[in-house]
């Protein structure tokens, strides 16, 4: 076979633009500032700890761990079980569970990202939204989550041994 031949077969293969290094650049430069988006939402979530509205950091979970303290409490009184395991194991009572602890957390959970919407316009000068709902579900929906279901477990079996002493005497 002739060269010429070969030539004209490897240009009639070619099609422009199939691979188009600009794809791969803007593909680069998406990826690149996605990675830069993460570590600066990281470094602006981490930086919290020690900014100016710290109190908050304090504040917030604490009032989730009260009102996880009294639910959980109120589950014990009630015989329910454990708040957590019940809302990942029973998917029928799922949604009844999700609209108590909204009702319960629902302000916390909105007074958390009312404070870093502030703390971000006063800090960092910008809103991420992202990162608002990142912080109010630390601070407010997971201490309500960890703490609910183990009051309730241990409350529940102090009023099972009172129960038992008194029945006893």
């Amino acid at each position: 076979m002739p060269a010429s031949s070969i030539s004209g077969v490897r240009e009639s293969i070619h099609v422009s633009g199939t691979f188009n290094p600009v794809f791969r650049l803007d593909k680069f430069l998406v990826e690149k500032e996605m990675e830069e988006m993460i570590v600066r939402g990281w470094n602006n979530i981490v930086s919290r700890v020690g900014g100016p509205m710290t109190f908050r950091i304090i504040l917030q979970p604490a009032m989730a761990a009260l009102l996880a303290l009294l639910a959980g409490l109120r589950d014990a009184r009630e015989n329910r079980p454990p708040y957590l395991w019940t809302l990942i194991t029973a998917p029928s009572q799922r949604s009844d569970l999700l609209r108590q602890g909204w009702k319960a957390i629902g302000r916390v959970f909105v007074l958390a990202i009312v404070m870093d919407a502030i703390y971000q316009l006063i800090v960092l000068r910008w809103l991420y939204p992202l990162e608002l709902v990142i912080v109010a579900i630390l601070l407010a929906v997971v201490p309500y989550l960890l703490i609910r279901g183990p009051v309730n477990r241990v409350a529940s079996w102090l009023y099972r041994r009172r129960k038992a002493s008194v029945v006893a005497d």
